[in-house]
């Protein structure tokens, strides 16, 4: 068991464990270990025949160790040498193209950091990243990389599993250097520079018409759906009309009016609800982007239905209501292109008594965002 549990950690690269610098010692201690407990079994017997049986479990025990480590090792020697490989190919290859001080951001090869200790990194499964480490939902890591610029890293060194990841390609940018002679070929790591420019241009309406319509207007307060601190700040709420039903946050990358925007988003079937701050007695103005579909993990009960298409339908309304006071109504969310659209809503100074306002939608839809502008 001691073998075993070097041997797992030594194939895991973690923290840059490997088998010629700590397993050495530990198969011949394993071996003597034994043989100790079969001399000591043996001479319980000679000492009392009645109680003690022959030691035979513990010679086949011996026996087994003295097999089966060795072939566990010599199993394992391939994943040993492919990450020595790949420490190898991470040094000269992040030397190769990021300067010194620049961030690197990896998925699943925490122990880089501990072989490479003179490189920045950010992990993303939330190891040496602390602020990734309360989810492990990579749609929610896109959202703190879009809204916490201190997160944010300029460089990617990625397998080639990991860079047809469906959500995080959103933040690729060129491939710049990649490893070509490791095997299989999906672990081969590639150096790609961070994107995050359709990250930042989803943090405000991106189409022409809002744009135009809060023109002269200030941004007095804001909501992004699938961001854990906006959502908390707000009291975002989803009530499902299922209510076995949670959908998780969903990415959509898309043009808005000549604008490549990624954003997270939730499909609502029933109603949302969240509050805003505002300032008494002032006009004020909601913009609300809202998609067509999207693709989300879906959860019914303990069950999860990964990469569900979540389409609200193509007669679907909304009605939008501002402390209890209908303020509009809206249809199926089109543009051109068909991704998504930005509506706005125009809320009554009647409605604007107190410091916060408490909106919420009925219907079936995808939400993105929500901005509030005052004069």
């Amino acid at each position: 068991m001691i073998g075993a549990a070097y041997g797992l950690t030594a194939a895991s690269g973690w923290q840059g464990f490997f088998f010629d610098r700590h397993l050495a010692w530990v198969f011949p201690f394993t071996i003597l270990l034994a043989a100790g407990g079969v001399n000591w079994t043996y001479e319980q017997r000679l000492r009392s025949p009645r109680t003690t049986r022959a030691p035979l479990f513990a010679v086949l025990m011996t026996a087994y160790a003295a097999v089966v480590f060795p072939a566990f090792v010599s199993a394992l020697r391939g994943s040993a040498v492919t990450t020595a490989s790949q420490v190898r190919f991470a040094k000269e290859a992040v030397s190769a193209v990021a300067p010194a001080g620049a961030r690197i951001g990896v998925l699943n090869h925490p122990g880089l950091a501990y072989m490479l200790p003179d490189r920045r990194w950010v992990h993303l499964g939330g190891y040496i990243s602390p602020r990734f480490a309360a989810r492990s939902d990579f749609i929610a890591h896109l959202e703190v990389l879009k809204h916490e610029p201190a997160q944010r890293f300029d460089y990617w060194l990625l397998s080639e599993m990991e860079r047809r990841h469906p959500t995080l390609r959103a933040a690729f940018g060129p491939l710049l250097i990649g490893e070509a002679d490791v095997f299989p070929a999906d672990i081969r790591l590639a150096v790609l520079r961070a994107d995050f420019a359709a990250l930042d241009a989803a943090r405000l309406p991106c189409s022409d018409s809002a744009r135009a319509a809060m023109e002269g207007w200030r941004l007095r307060d804001r909501l992004d759906v699938g961001y854990d601190r906006d959502e908390q700040e707000h009291d975002y709420a989803v009530n499902d009309r299922d209510p076995q039903r949670r959908i998780e946050p969903g990415l959509m990358i898309h043009m808005c009016d000549g604008r490549k925007i990624a954003d997270i988003g939730r499909a609502v079937f029933g109603r949302e609800s969240f509050s805003m701050n505002v300032d008494t007695g002032r006009p004020a103005r909601l913009v609300w982007r809202a998609g067509r579909t999207l693709v989300a993990n879906a959860r019914y009960g303990e069950r999860v239905y990964p990469f569900q298409k979540m389409n609200p339908g193509e007669n679907t309304s909304w009605r939008v209501s501002v402390n209890n006071e209908l303020v509009g109504k809206s249809g199926e969310p089109s543009v051109s292109g068909g991704d998504c659209e930005e509506v706005v809503f125009e809320i009554p100074t009647s409605a604007v008594t107190g410091e916060t306002l408490r909106v919420a939608t009925e219907g079936d839809a995808i939400s993105f965002g929500w901005w509030l502008y005052q004069q």
